[in-house]
């Protein structure tokens, strides 16, 4: 991030399920001002059809949305590209949708499998000099 702040994910189903317009956008509103309060900077994320399609380009977002393929990216603080963006959406048909969750779930089934968190875990502690022969030796006497 730009700012070195802290980034705090929203999700828009605040905005868009349970409460009536206009409390929804209240509620928003409110969440954001509070985290903006609290010194760190709130990223509010849309969801369809439970799948992350649209994210800010900061934090670990563009690692979960491969732009145009899983979902879509837009600059951070640029409100128009956002809008832009949810409109686009929220005029795509279902199949496109379906396409885009499947993909998005298949992103996330082959890039955030235990099998490489545990490899990415054993280089970085065996980069930083810890002996890795212990922590499979304890990670075997757990499963």
């Amino acid at each position: 991030m730009r700012l070195k702040q802290p980034l705090v994910a929203l999700e828009s189903t605040v905005i868009t399920h349970g409460l009536p317009y206009p409390q929804n956008l209240q509620l928003a509103e409110d969440m954001e001002a509070e985290v903006r309060q609290q010194g760190s900077v709130p990223a509010t994320i849309a969801i369809v059809q439970g799948k992350v399609v649209i994210g800010a380009d900061i934090g670990g977002i563009p690692e979960l949305i491969e732009h145009g393929q899983t979902g879509y990216l837009f600059e951070s603080g640029n409100v128009d590209q956002l809008a832009m963006l949810l409109s686009a959406v929220d005029s795509m048909s279902n199949p496109k949708l379906t396409e885009l969750g499947r993909q998005a779930r298949q992103h996330v089934a082959t890039k955030f499998t235990i099998e490489r968190y545990s490899h990415a875990m054993l280089t970085l502690y065996s980069s930083l000099g810890v002996p890795t022969q212990q922590i499979r030796a304890n990670n075997h006497q757990c499963t």
